[in-house]
């Protein structure tokens, strides 16, 4: 499986550059440029809107199940 005179061999993670020619495209996207940042005092928040808006909302709505059934909730987790 690895075999050291092999130049492609997967286990080898120490060059981990293309083989060939490589052609990026080219795009007007800048990384994070729809995040919302805000500043509290001295914290800076940096928010992915998406990602955010659904894990808030799936942590709210577990909290709130847990708390409205309560006793089912228990009896899973016993």
């Amino acid at each position: 499986m690895s075999d050291p005179t092999d130049p492609k061999d997967p286990t080898d993670a120490t060059d981990l550059s293309p083989d060939g020619d490589v052609n990026p495209i080219e795009t007007d996207y800048e990384i994070g440029q729809d995040n919302v940042q805000v500043s509290l005092g001295p914290l800076g928040l940096d928010i992915h809107n998406p990602v955010f808006l659904i894990s808030g909302l799936t942590i709210i709505a577990f909290v709130v199940f847990s708390l409205l059934m309560r006793e089912q909730a228990s009896a899973f987790f016993e």
